[in-house]
C-alpha cells in the first residue's frame, strides 16, 4: 500500500550491488578459466633444454675446468687450480641437480 511506496526500497540497492559483486566475480572466474595451461609440447621444450644444457656442462665445461686445474696446479698456481677445482664440482652439482 502507501505505507510501503514512500518507504525507500533498500532491496533494489542490495540487489544492484549483489549482482555487480556478481559480476565482478564472473569477470575474474572468466579470466582464470581462459588463461592457457602449459602445452604438453612447452613441457618436452623444457625437459630437451633442462637434459641438453645438463649434457654440454658434463660433457664439455666440465672436463675443461679439470683440464685449467691440472695445468695450474703443474705450474705451480695452486689458487687457480682451487678456483677451476671447485667450479668443477659446482658444475657437477648443477647437474645433478636438473
Amino acid at each position: 500500500g502507501p505505507l510501503n511506496s514512500s518507504l525507500p526500497n533498500n532491496n533494489n540497492n542490495n540487489d544492484r550491488k549483489a549482482s555487480s559483486a556478481s559480476t565482478t566475480n564472473n569477470v575474474f572466474s572468466l579470466t582464470r578459466s581462459t588463461l592457457p595451461s602449459t602445452s604438453l609440447l612447452m613441457k618436452r621444450l623444457g625437459h630437451i633444454l633442462a637434459v641438453s644444457s645438463s649434457a654440454i656442462f658434463l660433457l664439455l665445461v666440465f672436463p675443461l675446468l679439470c683440464h685449467s686445474a691440472i695445468h695450474d696446479a703443474r705450474q705451480g698456481r695452486t689458487d687457480f687450480a682451487a678456483f677451476y677445482s671447485a667450479a668443477a664440482f659446482v658444475v657437477i652439482t648443477l647437474v645433478l641437480s636438473v
